[in-house]
């Protein structure tokens, strides 16, 4: 069963699902502390230009989701040697289930990296993530024009994405 987000719906999802980040300073110490803390295993990263930041910074994720596009304008596709490639297609406005069965498989073992590398769009990918990914973890995603999300997954985080899907998602059969 796919999900699919209806235009009246999307208002409701502009609100950070953790907290944002804004000033450069206060991203700046949250890497600190990823690095210091040795957490780089538990960090799940959303999007081109959030996994840009993380990799400028020296920081590699555990799983990276991206779809080659910041803001909607083609980016270069992010290459990394140590980490396995998988490839997943997700419509915007959608959740498949086979990306979410590839996030879910991404994140059984964790002594392999993944990059989900997206033929569509990898936005609402934050939902299944946050709902799949063991809590302690965080998943990280970028606010356009604002700044950068920081997830602290929770079980209460995970109920809290859970009823947002049920109530604004639609289900389908198909893509």
């Amino acid at each position: 069963m796919n999900y699919f987000l209806p235009t009246k719906n999307r208002s409701f999802f502009k609100k950070p699902l953790g907290k944002l980040l804004r000033k450069d300073s206060e991203i700046k110490s949250f890497f600190d502390f990823i690095k210091d803390n040795s957490l780089e295993s538990k960090i799940i990263s959303v999007g081109d230009a959030t996994t840009k930041k993380l990799l400028e910074n020296e920081i590699y994720p555990r799983l990276i989701i991206i779809d080659g596009q910041i803001e909607r304008k083609e980016t270069s596709i992010i290459e990394l040697n140590n980490y396995q490639i998988v490839d997943a297609i997700n419509p915007p406005g959608k959740i498949t289930i086979s990306a979410c069965q590839k996030i879910r498989e991404a994140l059984k073992i964790d002594s392999i990296k993944t990059i989900i590398k997206i033929n569509g769009e990898e936005d609402l990918l934050v939902l299944p993530v946050v709902f799949e990914v063991s809590t302690n973890s965080k998943v990280l995603y970028g606010q356009p024009k604002e700044g950068l999300v920081v997830v602290s997954v929770t079980e209460e985080r995970k109920q809290f994405v859970k009823k947002l899907v049920e109530k604004y998602l639609v289900k389908k059969n198909g893509d």
